[in-house]
């Protein structure tokens, strides 16, 4: 494979581990906008094209049905990611005040009365307006 050729897989974990800064370069430099045969998706690495993308909600969806969305090879689903405006921007306006710094900011003495300690593991997860937020992403039932 020659300098200006490379085969990424942009679902790969050691694509954004190995060596990634390099990676990007690379790609900035010679596959700004890349077809990613593995997973038939698209790479785009250039900070000016991906804001173009944002501007063009006529031509770039995220809520196909049949091809895919915004999981390559499966349909959207109803998640907000999956929406396209004006509705997921109405329900994204719902949520976003609630994922502001300030919002999720728990005081050291909160999380010290309020949270149990097991061993070295401080469990956080904290109720706020209806959405329960944990700091791993992982929504866990109580």
């Amino acid at each position: 494979m020659s300098m200006t050729e490379r085969d990424l897989d942009l679902l790969d974990g050691r694509f954004y581990l190995d060596d990634a800064a390099d990676t990007y370069r690379w790609a900035r430099a010679n596959a700004p906008v890349y077809w990613d045969a593995t997973n038939e998706l698209w790479g785009i690495f250039r900070y000016d094209d991906v804001v173009e993308i944002e501007k063009r909600k006529d031509v770039f969806i995220s809520s196909d049905k049949e091809k895919g969305g915004y999981r390559p090879n499966l349909p959207a689903d109803d998640a907000i990611i999956g929406l396209d405006d004006p509705l997921h921007s109405k329900r994204r306006n719902l949520v976003s005040r609630r994922f502001t710094p300030r919002a999720v900011r728990v005081p050291a003495t909160a999380t010290d009365e309020l949270l149990p300690c097991v061993g070295d593991v401080r469990l956080i997860c904290f109720h706020c307006g209806g959405l329960d937020l944990y700091p791993d992403g992982v929504r866990k039932n109580h």
